[in-house]
This record gives C-alpha cells, structure tokens and sequence, in this order.
C-alpha cells in the first residue's frame, strides 16, 4: 500500500487463497491464508510501534471463532 499525505499508516488485505501449511505436529494441511500488509511514514509512526499494532492484529485474527 501507499501512503498519501496526511495518513500516517496504510493495512491493506490481499485476497484469502488455500495454502498449505506445517501444523505443530509437522502435518501438511491447506488453510485459507492471507497477507496484511502496512505501511507507515517513519517519520510520524516507530516501526516498534507499527509491529506491535500488526502483532496484535495477527493475535486477534488468529484467535477469531468463528460461530
């Protein structure tokens, strides 16, 4: 993603694909994946900061139930 002044910081969601994946017991399985991807004007935002917001992102995507 680009920035355009005045954002900060862009999250973009590319498209959710099958991909296989090594599961902890190392089995093979197809799981829908995707990429999040972020940009960020270093200049207003610390790329600490940046990971800890994508971390959590991920945490909250990962641990979703689905009902």
């Amino acid at each position: 993603p680009i920035i355009n002044q005045p954002q900060v910081a862009i999250l973009d969601l590319e498209a959710i694909v099958k991909r296989p994946v090594v599961l902890d017991d190392d089995a093979i399985a197809v799981r829908p994946m995707s990429f999040l991807p972020m940009s960020w004007d270093h200049r207003a935002l610390d790329g600490a900061t940046a990971a800890r917001f994508l971390s959590r992102v991920k945490e909250r995507l990962e641990g979703w139930e689905v009902r």
